[in-house]
């Protein structure tokens, strides 16, 4: 029987090209489905490699100093134009230190371990290469987040490394994905059912190319004699062909395009080929359920041939479908809406739940409102009307099953665009960063008052430096809760390198207005987190003899416009009306300001070669790092819609060639008694066009409901953009009716009169 049945399901060209169209289709749909379930594995693979620079380091239980057996580690955020550079500045106590995973030995004091990526900049850029030390080697792949991942791992001297490192006696080897908080980490949630629910129902759609052929191949030798059970067993295993044969193609893609697909960057970042690869369980999953799915999908089209072999190749008459299957789409709206709303208290697995149900509802439901359109669109009289509202009316599944991925599509996309608005406002906020343009400030907490002052000296004698000044920072209470920023120093020179709206010959302190009144109204001020003249060990017992709190006389103020940031001061005071505080202070840090790109890098380069776990920002690196986020999300989203499209796209030119092929006889039919091509053309144009244009705009309210509830989750109350909204529809119409008008093309070519040659 398998013999007969492999024979038979490849006989003759027609057969051999359908098998072929048929096991490309579901190799494509595999492939995705493979890449698709590789993201979570690669993405867990690049967190496990960087896990040893994470906040989850394995720390030591002595001080620093007492057990030779460990390694002080500190990390900071370095920058060379556009580029982000991780550091991780290092010293051991003994041998017997812990090593971090991608070099051979701790490096000594001015030697420096770094990324291929970062080895390559370095030699196209020799302004950059005597910033982190004399280069001993390079850092292995299993120690970074991608071949693109720039990172210098230092070695610095003990002393050093005491100030802001932290003891750890083991670094670990993994560590939990970091998740994205709030509305994007519900929109990623979203985002892996919508990229998986339309791959799938393009594997499904593919099974079903060579339903019709099959079908009528097996009537006949039900009528020839063969059981009900005879019959079954040969479709299953004919199925099999493009099941097989598609799993096998679908790994030989996924394994041919793995390089082009990790060659893209998220966020600035490739993919190491060997992360993308899915875990055991799924490829077993996949391999397991495509031929299940081919079989059962074969299975569920033999009850004509079963039970009424002459009249199984009147597949134009499908069963009728019922008013229930509106019922779980207008249950599941209301029950995704509340978990949104409780994203916080149900968790992430209940939105993602809800959303499946949703998508899965609205495809139960589809084909009733197809029966309901076409049932309206029969009664309008005319024989285009009248054709394409008869076949939606007799056979609505097949009618909205060409249409279903491009549903789900536009709702997926549109659920998209309505939401971000609010994301982008979460994170991409401006307001938190407030410092000038062409103006650095470099956090320089770790070195002494001498140190400190050299620095100063070396960076006002670069040339493009137009200012550049040391700063004491502190902290002081305001009635509000909400601490304000202190800075200390040469009144006129911060106001110059920071480019403040400022006068400093008012007075000798200066309050932005929105704190004036509470700091006026203190009888004086308490200052708090300043930073002492002694530069101790990060875990030193706290000495006394140490200045850490101070009050501020106030004999006279002046205001200054609000500064907008969190790293802008609110009050200003010059050092020389505290010249006895300021001797038992050290600076925290410097600002400057250029005129040239090239002054910034080389001052960046004197500070962090002198300083190592100094960072120095711009506007535009501070920007970025609250903008990483929603960069990230970006590119999910932008790609993930893409799939979704092209996936859909080709589920739908795949559907309407099955539609068209299981009505060819049918088709032909009406041709031979009189009806122009033409004239069914058009209606089959009609039949597929209305529900989609009515399904598209019930996905897209849908959608644009959806995602204006995850927008204003969190009480931000947002505008629609409804160009953005209308964007995946009209996309969608504009792909769905070219598709439509190519499958319509077609129709004279199925329609010969060799088709009616038969009986």
């Amino acid at each position: 029987m398998f013999r007969l049945a492999l024979r038979l399901g490849l006989s003759g060209p027609a057969a051999y090209a359908v098998q072929a169209i048929t096991t490309m289709a579901v190799g494509i749909g595999s492939a995705l489905l493979l890449f698709a379930l590789s993201i979570a594995p690669a993405t867990q693979a690049r967190a496990d490699r960087t896990s040893w620079m994470s906040q989850e380091l394995v720390t030591g239980s002595v001080p620093f100093g007492q057990d030779p057996a460990t390694t002080t580690v500190s990390t900071s955020t370095d920058y060379y134009g556009d580029s982000t550079i991780d550091v991780v500045a290092l010293a051991g106590g003994s041998a017997a230190s812990p090593v971090p995973p991608g070099i051979p030995q701790l490096p000594e004091d001015g030697e420096v371990y770094v990324s291929p990526a970062l080895q390559r900049m370095l030699a196209e850029r020799p302004a950059l290469a005597q910033r982190y030390g004399r280069m001993v080697g390079t850092v292995g792949a299993e120690a970074l987040a991608g071949p693109d991942h720039l990172l210098a791992i230092r070695g610095i001297s003990p002393q050093t490394a005491a100030v802001t490192g932290t003891t750890v006696t083991k670094f670990p080897k993994n560590t939990a994905v970091a998740e994205l908080d709030g509305i994007l980490r519900l929109l990623l949630l979203i985002a892996g059912v919508a990229l998986l629910a339309p791959i799938a129902l393009f594997v499904a759609m593919a099974t079903r190319l060579t339903a019709a052929s099959r079908d009528e191949r097996l009537a006949r030798l039900r009528l020839a004699g063969a059981s009900p059970r005879m019959v079954r067993r040969m479709a299953g295993i004919e199925s099999l062909i493009p099941g097989l044969g598609g799993i096998v193609l679908g790994l030989l893609l996924f394994a041919g395009l793995r390089p082009v697909v990790a060659g893209l960057a998220y966020d600035g970042q490739r993919w190491f080929i060997d992360d993308l690869w899915p875990t055991s369980l799924g490829i077993i999953a996949l391999v397991v359920a495509v031929p299940a799915v081919s079989v059962l999908a074969s299975q569920l089209t033999l009850r004509a041939v079963s039970h009424v072999p002459l009249f199984s190749s009147a597949r134009a008459v499908g069963r009728p479908v019922r008013l229930w299957r509106v019922v779980p789409l207008l249950l599941a709206t209301p029950i995704l809406l509340w978990t949104l709303h409780e994203a916080a208290v149900t968790g992430g697995r209940w939105v993602m739940l809800s959303f499946t149900v949703l998508l899965a509802s609205l495809v139960l439901a589809g084909p009733w409102i197809t029966q309901q359109i076409g049932a309206a669109l029969a009664v309008r009289g005319g024989p285009v009307a009248l054709l394409a509202g008869r076949r939606l009316t007799a056979d609505p599944r097949s009618g909205f099953r060409a249409l279903g991925g491009v549903i789900l599509a536009v709702l997926i996309s549109t659920l998209f665009v309505a939401s971000t608005p609010s994301a982008v406002a979460t994170l991409q906020s401006t307001k938190v960063v407030g410092q000038r343009e062409d103006t650095a400030q470099a956090i320089i907490p770790s070195i002494a008052v001498e140190g400190s002052r050299a620095v100063l000296d070396e960076v006002r004698r670069i040339e493009g430096i137009e200012s550049a000044v040391l700063v004491y920072t502190g902290l002081m209470s305001t009635p509000g809760g909400q601490p304000a920023n202190v800075w200390i120093g040469d009144c006129g020179e911060i106001v110059s390198a920071a480019r403040l709206n400022a006068s400093c010959s008012q007075a000798p302190v200066i309050v932005a207005d929105n704190v004036a009144s509470a700091v006026v109204a203190q009888r004086p001020p308490e200052l708090y987190n300043l930073t002492p003249r002694q530069v101790r060990p990060r875990d030193a017992i706290t000495n006394p003899q140490d200045v850490t709190a101070a009050k501020l006389p106030i004999s006279d103020t002046a205001t200054m416009p609000p500064e907008a940031g969190i790293d802008m001061p609110q009050v200003l005071v010059d050092s020389r009306v505290m010249t006895n505080l300021t001797s038992q202070l050290r600076p925290s840090l410097l600002l400057f300001s250029y005129n040239k790109p090239a002054a910034l890098e080389q001052a960046r380069t004197a500070i962090v070669r002198e300083v190592p776990a100094s960072t120095v920002t711009t506007r535009q690196t501070s920007f970025d790092g609250y903008n990483e986020n929603v960069r990230r999300f970006y590119w999910l989203l932008t790609t993930g819609t893409m799939i979704v499209f092209v996936v859909s796209s080709l589920g739908m030119i795949i559907a309407m060639l099955v539609g068209l092929l299981e009505r060819r006889l049918s088709l032909s039919l009406l041709r031979a008694t009189g009806t122009t091509v033409t004239t069914l053309r058009r209606a089959v144009f009609v039949e597929a066009m209305l529900p989609f244009v009515t399904l598209s705009l019930l996905a897209a309210v849908a959608g644009a409901v959806v995602g204006t509830v995850i927008a204003n989750s969190r009480g931000q109350t947002t505008s629609i953009p409804w160009i953005g909204l209308l964007l995946p529809v009209t996309s969608g119409m504009l792909v769905s009716a070219v598709i439509i008008g190519l499958s319509a093309r077609i129709v004279g070519r199925i329609t010969e009169s060799s088709r009616t040659r038969f009986e």
